[in-house]
């Protein structure tokens, strides 16, 4: 039985051990699951256990994000609401909050430990305060007025707002804002609602969807009639008329009830309409007609959608898929394939991974529902090609076998079992005819290698593709997942990869030094892989005592031609500064920025988030360049180089041009070059078309064209001693 199959109050006890750290993201998804009208009751009914989840934990939740956010999410839901947990709550808002706003007043106006204020009502405050940027439209229901913030003031705790009337700026008290305000995104449509063109005022139902969509939390309807109220009277609307206004019904309603999603006229107002039903614990169901009316609606859609629309778009999808046959998904979803980016009209193709990309955001809750209408489009080659290209957590999905049903009779057995059993095979096919194995597949052969039954597919897997896989750089983020994970169990504590790879190499030790040798990592990670493989094989570290294993992985080996780049003191200096700067400021710093940006919500259009990613994947490789860079130099400050006629590195060359005129260069280490002072690293272009030419041979140089070798020197003594780094 897997850790899925457990029920609610197993699975809490199961998530109380401290070794169990990856059933909190299983038990937030059945929480999830449940946070509806029907499965309510089942969480209430669980309250002692996650009373008891919540004591175990005590302040380890102030320590872990995702404890933090289930505490949260329980309050949300109003399961519980003891003094012991508001304790735990306390700790979540604690961990929850922006850096900056963590602050006595902040947390103390949060109310978690206030009985007067709901469990519910404190997780709202966090998440207001979670999604507020700091150019947000703010209204203060206390005093009525509406405006734009201009600026939070990590210091003071404060929020500058000036408002929408244009009248002088003034500043509140975050601590005051969690409690009285309400805040909404910033866009084009809700400048359109602040400042309407004319007379043309807009039906109060799209203020009322326009507002509760942009509104970064919950709003009672009293709050949005008194800010719409604000906004429009006098100057749009008389105060005699507003009322009336406000209260007239819309005219979809109007003419018989409310817009079935089905007759939705675009992406955005089909995922609406679905969003509705879906949040208010209602089923979705297509049936022939509503597929055709969908169909048609699909046929319109541009293959140029935004990123945000390909999400609702995917969403929706899953939410239509859950109860319809196979043949309406084909008639509903059979005109979008192409058309998105994540149902590629051709498979295999010339497939972009990083169109795929949605299939690694959308929740694990909609997979399901999107993976049968992937079914309905394609066919079963067609399906396991797209499944092998995806990220591990959905390729899982897509290739889990059919569960046993309660009451399954032996022949349902038997076609069950089938069926897996074609899938496999299908799916075995594919991975034997891929030139490389990406990361994604190595873990899954490895996690399903008893299910695969395939001593060839499962012997793929071997040190060379293992490496292969971890060395890539050109994948999208979201393929950075099993590259992590098959990194660690490569080097982690448990020898069970390890032995599998000793096994797959079939006696062939060299092959896995040899493999080792290509790894791009730290030295002391590979210094640490060799020890731990050879704990597992003692013919592996047989192999490596005896000095074999150390010369193929030696620098300076033998049979190794590659030599080591010539570089100066001064340069090496200046690299392990570098370096050093990158792991104790840098780093950390933007690990800050990272945790800083993912709790303002979320991420999908979360730019802060997406800059932080961004910037740690170019330092993460900059000290990989600058770890694998000062492991393989040969340092020196030329004072030894013996000058002759020819140029070398540690030589100063002197060269005439095609019009007598003289030019000199210094040729220095690779790292040293800086063209304005007239020093050339030796490995750059100018550097190797000089190299090895002799006094009065001619030379082509880039952009100077032919010249004469007229003189050789050595370096200057002060300049020697610059690249001693001293």
């Amino acid at each position: 039985m897997g850790i899925n199959d457990f029920s609610l109050p197993d699975l809490i006890l199961y998530a109380q051990l401290e070794q169990h750290e990856d059933a909190v993201g299983v038990l937030m998804d059945r929480v999830n699951r449940l946070g509806t009208a029907e499965g309510i009751q089942e969480l209430r009914a669980a309250a002692p256990q996650f009373e008891a989840l919540f004591e175990a934990w005590d302040d380890a939740i102030s320590s872990s994000v995702e404890k933090a956010k289930f505490c949260v999410r329980i309050a949300e839901l109003s399961i519980l609401d003891s003094a012991a947990f508001r304790s735990s709550l306390n700790y979540a808002v604690r961990k929850l909050l922006p850096p900056y706003m963590v602050s006595g007043a902040v947390v103390k106006a949060l109310g978690a430990k206030d009985a007067g204020v709901g469990v519910r009502e404190v997780a709202l405050r966090l998440k207001k305060l979670q999604r507020l940027r700091s150019t947000a439209i703010m209204y203060q229901s206390e005093t009525g007025q509406c405006g734009r913030i201009t600026g939070i003031d990590r210091v003071t705790g404060t929020i500058a707002v000036t408002p929408i009337d244009g009248s002088s700026s003034s500043s509140i008290p975050i601590a005051s804002a969690i409690v009285s305000a309400y805040f909404f995104e910033t866009t084009p449509e809700l400048t359109d609602l602040i400042s309407p063109l004319g007379s043309s005022i807009r039906p109060s139902s799209e203020y009322r969807r326009i507002l509760n969509r942009l509104a970064l939390s919950e709003v009672p309807e009293q709050k949005l009639q008194e800010l719409v109220q604000h906004l429009l009277v006098p100057q749009y609307i008389p105060a005699s008329g507003f009322a009336a206004w406000w209260n007239a019904a819309p005219a979809a309603a109007a003419a018989g009830g409310k817009r079935h999603f089905s007759d939705s006229r675009s992406v955005l107002e089909l995922y609406t309409l679905l969003k509705g039903l879906v949040d208010g614990g209602a089923s979705v169901s297509v049936d022939a007609a509503s597929a055709e009316k969908l169909g048609k609606l699909f046929v319109r859609v541009s293959s140029r959608l935004l990123p945000k629309d390909v999400q609702m778009l995917a969403e929706s999808i899953s939410w239509l898929s859950l109860n319809a046959s196979r043949e309406d998904l084909a008639a509903m979803f059979t005109p979008l394939r192409g058309q998105v980016p994540f149902w590629p009209a051709a498979i295999p193709g010339g497939v972009k991974l990083a169109n795929l990309a949605i299939w690694a955001k959308i929740s694990v809750k909609d997979l399901d529902g999107l993976l049968e209408a992937t079914r309905a489009i394609y066919t079963q080659d067609e399906f396991v090609s797209l499944g092998l290209m995806l990220p591990l957590r959905c390729m899982t999905v897509f290739f889990e076998p059919r569960k046993k049903a309660a009451s399954e009779t032996k022949e349902e057995a038997a076609a069950r079992e089938a069926e897996d059993a074609a899938l496999i095979q299908n799916i075995i096919g594919k991975i034997a005819a891929m030139e490389t194995l990406s990361a994604d597949v190595c873990l899954w052969i490895w996690k399903n290698k008893a299910r695969i039954k395939s001593r060839i597919i499962t012997s793929l897997v071997d040190m060379e593709t293992v490496v292969a896989a971890l060395n890539r750089s050109d994948l999208p983020k979201e393929w950075g997942a099993a590259q992590r994970e098959l990194k660690r169990i490569l080097l982690g504590e448990k020898p069970d990869f390890r032995k599998y790879l000793i096994e797959n190499a079939d006696g062939d030790i060299p092959s896995i030094v040899g493999s080792l040798q290509k790894f791009r990592t730290q030295a002391s990670e590979l210094q640490s892989v060799m020890v731990k493989m050879g704990r597992v094989s003692p013919e592996f570290m047989e192999y490596i005592e005896s000095g074999e294993g150390s010369k193929l992985l030696g620098i300076h080996a033998a049979g190794n031609t590659e030599q080591p780049p010539v570089a100066s003191f001064a340069s090496q200096k200046r690299m392990q500064a570098e370096l050093k700067n990158l792991i104790e400021v840098l780093i950390p710093q933007n690990a800050e920025a990272v945790a800083y940006a993912r709790s303002f919500g979320d991420l999908r259009e979360n730019a802060e988030y997406d800059a932080a990613k961004e910037q740690r994947r170019f330092l993460q490789r900059r000290r990989s360049e600058l770890e694998r860079s000062l492991g393989f130099m040969d340092v020196t400050n030329f004072s030894d180089v013996e000058i002759t006629d020819t140029v070398v590195p540690g030589c100063r060359v002197f060269l005439k041009d095609g019009m007598g005129k003289e030019i000199s260069y210094y040729i220095l280490g690779a790292w040293d070059g800086d063209v304005d002072r007239g020093r050339i690293a030796y490995k750059a272009p100018l550097g190797q078309a000089l190299v090895e030419h002799k006094v009065g041979e001619k030379v082509k140089l880039p952009e100077l064209g032919e010249c004469v070798v007229a003189k050789v020197e050595p370096l200057p003594a002060e300049m020697i001693k610059e690249l001693s780094g001293d």
